[in-house]
Protein backbone atom coordinates (compact mmCIF):
# COMPACT_ATOMS: atom_id res chain seq x y z
CA UNK A 1 0.00 0.00 0.00
CA UNK A 2 1.34 3.00 -0.86
CA UNK A 3 0.45 7.14 -1.97
CA UNK A 4 0.89 6.71 -5.73
CA UNK A 5 -0.35 9.09 -8.62
CA UNK A 6 -2.47 6.96 -9.50
CA UNK A 7 -4.71 6.57 -6.45
CA UNK A 8 -4.19 9.93 -4.57
CA UNK A 9 -7.02 11.46 -6.35
CA UNK A 10 -9.62 8.34 -6.01
CA UNK A 11 -8.93 7.58 -2.07
CA UNK A 12 -6.93 10.44 -0.92
CA UNK A 13 -8.49 13.48 -1.42
CA UNK A 14 -5.39 14.77 -3.80
CA UNK A 15 -3.12 14.14 -0.57
CA UNK A 16 0.70 13.54 -1.38
CA UNK A 17 4.09 14.13 -0.02
CA UNK A 18 4.66 17.76 0.65
CA UNK A 19 7.74 17.55 1.84
CA UNK A 20 10.81 15.53 1.73
CA UNK A 21 10.18 14.14 5.16
CA UNK A 22 7.02 11.73 4.02
CA UNK A 23 7.29 9.98 7.72
CA UNK A 24 6.46 13.28 8.90
CA UNK A 25 3.75 13.87 6.74
CA UNK A 26 1.91 10.40 7.84
CA UNK A 27 2.45 11.54 11.74
CA UNK A 28 0.99 14.83 10.50
CA UNK A 29 -1.57 13.37 8.81
CA UNK A 30 -1.06 14.76 6.11
CA UNK A 31 -1.20 11.28 4.07
CA UNK A 32 -2.16 8.18 4.97
CA UNK A 33 0.79 6.03 4.17
CA UNK A 34 4.27 6.41 2.43
CA UNK A 35 5.75 6.24 -0.79
CA UNK A 36 5.74 3.74 -3.48
CA UNK A 37 9.77 3.38 -2.93
CA UNK A 38 9.07 1.75 0.48
CA UNK A 39 7.08 -0.99 -0.87
CA UNK A 40 9.74 -2.26 -3.30
CA UNK A 41 12.02 -3.82 -0.96
CA UNK A 42 9.30 -6.51 -0.07
CA UNK A 43 8.51 -7.15 -3.95
CA UNK A 44 12.53 -7.56 -4.70
CA UNK A 45 12.88 -9.86 -1.24
CA UNK A 46 9.91 -12.04 -1.82
CA UNK A 47 11.00 -12.12 -5.95
CA UNK A 48 14.79 -13.06 -5.59
CA UNK A 49 16.04 -16.67 -6.17
CA UNK A 50 17.02 -17.13 -2.49
CA UNK A 51 13.88 -16.54 -1.09
CA UNK A 52 11.53 -20.08 -0.51
CA UNK A 53 9.13 -18.49 0.46
CA UNK A 54 5.54 -19.45 -1.57
CA UNK A 55 1.36 -19.27 -1.36
CA UNK A 56 1.56 -16.53 1.20
CA UNK A 57 0.30 -13.11 1.16
CA UNK A 58 1.67 -10.14 2.83
CA UNK A 59 0.64 -6.34 3.44
CA UNK A 60 3.62 -3.69 3.27
CA UNK A 61 2.91 0.15 3.72
CA UNK A 62 4.97 2.82 5.05
CA UNK A 63 7.51 -0.09 6.55
CA UNK A 64 5.79 -1.96 8.28
CA UNK A 65 5.30 -5.84 6.14
CA UNK A 66 3.60 -8.39 7.73
CA UNK A 67 2.14 -11.58 6.80
CA UNK A 68 -1.78 -12.36 6.23
CA UNK A 69 -3.36 -15.53 6.95
CA UNK A 70 -6.01 -17.22 6.15
CA UNK A 71 -7.91 -19.17 9.39
CA UNK A 72 -10.38 -21.30 9.67
CA UNK A 73 -12.29 -21.77 13.39
CA UNK A 74 -14.22 -24.37 14.72
CA UNK A 75 -17.06 -23.42 13.76
CA UNK A 76 -20.57 -25.05 14.47
CA UNK A 77 -21.80 -28.37 13.17
CA UNK A 78 -25.01 -29.61 12.32
CA UNK A 79 -25.02 -31.49 9.02
CA UNK A 80 -29.09 -30.86 9.23
CA UNK A 81 -28.92 -26.97 10.13
CA UNK A 82 -31.37 -24.23 9.61
CA UNK A 83 -31.10 -20.28 9.06
CA UNK A 84 -32.35 -20.21 13.24
CA UNK A 85 -29.43 -22.76 13.99
CA UNK A 86 -27.09 -20.22 12.38
CA UNK A 87 -28.33 -17.50 14.27
CA UNK A 88 -28.14 -19.01 17.66
CA UNK A 89 -24.83 -20.11 16.99
CA UNK A 90 -23.20 -17.20 15.72
CA UNK A 91 -20.65 -16.28 18.11
CA UNK A 92 -19.63 -20.14 17.88
CA UNK A 93 -19.59 -19.63 13.96
CA UNK A 94 -17.47 -16.11 14.39
CA UNK A 95 -15.02 -17.39 16.87
CA UNK A 96 -11.32 -18.18 15.96
CA UNK A 97 -10.57 -19.77 19.32
CA UNK A 98 -8.04 -22.58 18.29
CA UNK A 99 -8.44 -21.37 15.16
CA UNK A 100 -6.74 -23.67 12.04
CA UNK A 101 -4.41 -22.11 9.18
CA UNK A 102 -5.03 -24.50 5.94
CA UNK A 103 -2.50 -24.62 3.47
CA UNK A 104 -3.93 -25.58 1.07
CA UNK A 105 -7.68 -26.51 0.26
CA UNK A 106 -7.49 -30.28 0.82
CA UNK A 107 -6.72 -29.29 4.08
CA UNK A 108 -10.06 -27.38 5.08
CA UNK A 109 -11.67 -30.44 3.31
CA UNK A 110 -9.88 -33.13 5.90
CA UNK A 111 -11.84 -31.43 8.32
CA UNK A 112 -15.05 -32.26 7.45
CA UNK A 113 -14.73 -36.16 7.36
CA UNK A 114 -14.17 -36.83 10.77
CA UNK A 115 -17.08 -34.88 12.09
CA UNK A 116 -19.40 -37.40 10.59
CA UNK A 117 -17.75 -40.39 13.07
CA UNK A 118 -19.62 -42.25 15.32
CA UNK A 119 -19.66 -40.50 18.54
Amino acid sequence: MAVTRMNREAFFGGAEVQADDWQADIRDGRVPMGPPAIVSATVLWLAHATTHINGEIFTTSSGKVARVAFLIGQGFFDPNHGPEDLRDHASQIRSLNDAFEPACTADELGLIPPLFAAP
